[in-house]
This record gives structure tokens, sequence and C-alpha cells, in this order.
């Protein structure tokens, strides 16, 4: 169950991406600065910032002096990269259907959507679940929802076995964000998928996994690393095997052998 400060922001965050009114509960100066910094370190601030401005008549809402005066905005939240399928079987697959898509048309609705998707799959399995992209999700399925060929949409994740992965990220944006499961073209409504243990995980783990893995080569020519931060990796992609075991695990050894690279010679 989330604590009174991620309830807020979740309102907050709502609120300026979607214009959902929710009544704010009241918090201390300090958790109104706690809860600015989880909008900073997910990308979300510009958001939290439009649903500051739309519920700014609330009681509940009293900002500190230095927050109301003038919020920063800049995000403390990894950059954007391209990311892609590390499982060489999958990564064809999907390099095939863009490219088939793409010589049928252009870049579809529904080829963007199954874009996203990947995007949301691999960053999810590389350090944690994005806000900002599940966000930015939400905003095209209102816009172009309607155009998305559900039957296409549906082959391609069935050829990509990326079902379960779908089906976690549909379960987080109807509880996240109030979506209905029936406006959510690649979610089956019937088959419901827990994101208890990914909600909980979503504000205490992300900023650790951020940062990448560290090797050294010591005098003993043994590689060594922080085995605390190599730890919270295994637990990670272990955590999200169940929902994408195809890739998690070609994703975790991709992501070790990248960290290789940082040995001193």
């Amino acid at each position: 169950m989330m604590n009174v400060t991620l309830r807020n922001f979740f309102r907050l965050l709502r609120a300026g991406a979607f214009g959902q009114q929710e009544l704010l509960e009241p918090l201390s100066a300090w958790k109104w600065k706690q809860l600015y910094r989880v909008a900073q370190m997910h990308g979300v601030t510009a958001y939290v910032d439009k649903g500051f401005e739309r519920l700014q008549g609330q009681f509940f809402l009293q900002l500190p002096a230095d927050l109301r005066d003038g919020k920063k905005t800049k995000e403390l939240t990894i950059a954007d990269e391209e990311r892609k399928l590390t499982n060489p079987l999958l990564k064809k697959e999907l390099k095939r259907i863009q490219s088939e898509e793409q010589d049928n048309g252009g870049n579809s609705p529904t080829l963007e959507l199954l874009n996203r998707l990947t995007s949301i799959t691999t960053t999810t399995l590389s350090v944690g679940v994005p806000l900002r992209q599940l966000v930015e999700l939400c905003l095209f399925l209102q816009q172009e929802g309607k155009n998305i060929d559900e039957q296409k949409l549906s082959a391609w994740t069935e050829q990509l076995h990326m079902q379960r992965m779908n089906q976690l990220t549909g379960a987080l944006l109807v509880r996240l964000f109030h979506f209905a499961a029936s406006d959510i073209p690649f979610m089956d409504a019937q088959n419901e998928v827990s994101t208890d243990d990914v909600v909980d995980d979503l504000f205490k783990e992300q900023a650790a996994l951020s940062a990448k893995w560290s090797f050294q080569q010591g005098e003993d020519i043994f590689v060594h690393s922080d085995s605390s931060t190599m730890l919270r990796h295994v637990r990670h992609s272990a955590r999200y095997f169940r929902y994408y075991p195809t890739e998690s695990v070609t994703h975790f050894f991709s992501s070790f052998l990248r960290s290789l690279q940082n040995i001193e010679e």
C-alpha cells in the first residue's frame, strides 16, 4: 500500500498529465520536498508542476516557500537512450516486423505502440519501471488508441513472447493512472497480473539500479566488482524473469558483459 506522499504524488501526476481532479492529503514541508524529489528521479516534474497548477486551489496544497516560489525542473533520472532487445532471435524478429510494417506504409500507430512497449520493457529490465514512459504511453493511447490494429498487435506480441510483460504494463496503467482495461489494446482483462511487488520497488530500487556496474582488475588478476550492486541486479532480473524469461536472461548477461569493458588495464 502506498504511503501518503506517494498517493499525493500520483494525484498530482494524474492531474498534470490527464487533468484528473482528486483531493490531496496534508503533507509536511519535508514530505512535499520528498514528493518533488520523487518526481525529479522519475523525470516527471513537468507533469507534477502542471498538477500543482491545476490543483492549486485545494486547502491541503501548502507547499514550502522554496517549492512554491520557484520549483527546479531539472530531472535527476538517467538520460533516455535507445534500448533494444538483446535476445538474438527476438531482436531479429522485431527487426523483421519493423521492416515489413514500414514497407507496407511507414510508421503506423500500431508499430509505434509496439516500439513504445519494447522500450518500456527493456528499460524495466535495466533499471525498473519508467514512469515517464508510462505517462507518455497513456497520452499516446488517448490520441491514437482508436487507430490501433489490435489483431496485428496481438500477433506481433505473441511472436516476440511479450504477452506477460505487456500484461504487467497494462496492469500498471490501470493501477497508477486509472485507465480502463478496455481502453488498453494490448491487455487481456481476464488475465490478471499482480503489480504489488513492482509498485513496492518502484521508488526504492530504481536509483540504485541506474548506477552502472563497476569492474576493476586487482593485482591478483581477478576481476572485482561492488557485490551489493551485483546482487541488486541479480534480484532485479529474477523479479522480471517470470514476465519475460526469453529476454531477461540475455538482457542480464548483456549488461554484465558491457560492464566488463570498464576493467582498468
